[in-house]
């Protein structure tokens, strides 16, 4: 290599610059945090009246007993959680190792002067990944909410935050198109997906099916004046929401006839579009052999 030093020579290539115009968007975070929180506002309001109408135990879960939609709505955050589940997982365990991986550069002079690596947090990405499961299956998707807006404020932007694993151009935005999967959970992840995802979907569509034919339009009546029902289908637009944005960021470039389907079925089927979504994510894992973080925190790749 002319002009460069042996020492120099050993050292692998440093990875070429990318635009912090197209992959940053501080401006992005603030405006969807804002939609996060009026939803969430709108959420903690009707919670307010449920709690001053009847107590949560066991009114509540009486109430939704009693209604073939409302147990279907329920059946909906459940998806909803067992999605948003799956996510924190994999961007736990790929927050994890990315900071791992800068650290170890860092520590080999790899990195820039002025480059700060990613921290660890305090705890395994196991337990935060349980941490942040079982608080939304407490408190509902406005935790849901809570992470995401952290993972995009930690990036600068939106798109960046919700799919570290994507460039600007839908490469590689941190070098890494990997994860640290041994290679048989490489191999099992797409398969187990898949099946979850399908058998979630079915179920939700049974129970959809089911209570349009016992209930009927009365039921969309019920959810409107049962605060405890309403609360629950709140509380599922407000995980939609969430949904909604990762959807549209990592469909990026797979054209808008592509986009604009997939956000018609998040608003007519709810989180039984997110189970299909997410089968559509398995696929993708089958057919390129590529480890989890690579398929759920990058774009979909372009196909020719």
């Amino acid at each position: 290599m002319k002009g460069s030093t042996p020492a120099e020579q050993l050292l692998p290539p440093p990875p070429p610059p990318q635009s912090a115009t197209l992959t940053t968007y501080p401006w992005s975070v603030a405006l969807v945090a804002a939609l996060y929180a009026t939803a969430s506002f709108a959420l903690v309001r009707s919670l307010a009246t449920a709690l001053r109408t009847e107590p949560l135990f066991p009114d509540a879960f009486a109430t939704v007993a009693a209604s073939p939609w409302a147990l279907a709505t329920l059946a909906d955050f459940g998806v909803g959680v067992a999605a948003a589940a799956a996510y924190m997982v994999v961007r736990e365990a790929y927050d994890d190792d990315a900071a791992a991986a800068a650290a170890a550069a860092n520590d080999e002079g790899l990195l820039g002067a002025d480059a700060v690596p990613p921290r660890r947090g305090g705890l395994p990405w196991t337990a935060r990944a349980a941490g942040w499961t079982v608080a939304t299956c407490c408190l509902g998707n406005p935790v849901v909410c809570v992470y995401a807006v952290t993972k995009m404020v930690a990036r600068r932007g939106v798109s960046a935050g919700l799919l570290p694993a994507a460039g600007a151009d839908g490469g590689a935005g941190d070098g890494r198109r990997d994860d640290a999967l041994a290679p048989p959970a490489r191999r099992s992840w797409p398969l187990l997906v898949l099946v979850a995802a399908s058998m979630m979907g079915l179920a939700f569509g049974a129970v959809c099916l089911w209570a349009g034919l016992v209930e009927g339009a009365a039921g969309w009546t019920y959810l409107r004046t049962h605060p405890w029902v309403t609360a629950t289908f709140l509380d599922n637009a407000v995980g939609l929401a969430v949904s909604g944005t990762y959807l549209w960021v990592r469909e990026r470039g797979s054209g808008g006839w592509r986009r604009g389907a997939w956000m018609g079925a998040l608003l007519a089927g709810g989180n039984g579009a997110i189970a299909a979504y997410v089968a559509t994510l398995a696929m993708e894992g089958m057919r390129g052999g590529e480890g989890a973080a690579a398929v759920v925190l990058g774009r979909r790749r372009r196909t020719e």
